[in-house]
């Protein structure tokens, strides 16, 4: 979360001069499964738990499970203004889960 709130604030404030594009993606630019994403919750914070469940009507959260897509490209936020991420998945979900806490 961190690293994306970043890049927002360094694409809103920088001298136009420096984005040589119109649109950037702004990501860590690494890919997870929900099942990752959600496995790694369950071992941060003890009460989290989930289930996949056979029908869409038994659930109460809509998610797709692992696509073929890899991540999104960052090198335009790279090269324009050296963005460089400081989080992994896993060190952004315990940041939040501290976050979420207080």
């Amino acid at each position: 979360m961190r690293d994306i709130a970043h890049a927002i604030i360094e694409l809103a404030t920088c001298e136009e001069s420096r984005l040589q594009h119109t649109v950037y993606n702004v990501t860590s630019g690494i890919s997870a499964s929900i099942e990752n994403v959600l496995q790694i919750l369950k071992n941060l914070i003890s009460n989290f738990s989930y289930k996949f469940m056979d029908s869409e009507e038994d659930a109460n959260i809509l998610a797709t499970r692992a696509s073929s897509r890899g991540p999104l490209d960052i090198s335009r936020l790279r090269e324009d203004l050296n963005y460089k991420t400081e989080f992994t998945i896993e060190r952004g979900l315990e940041d939040y889960a501290i976050w979420a806490r207080a």
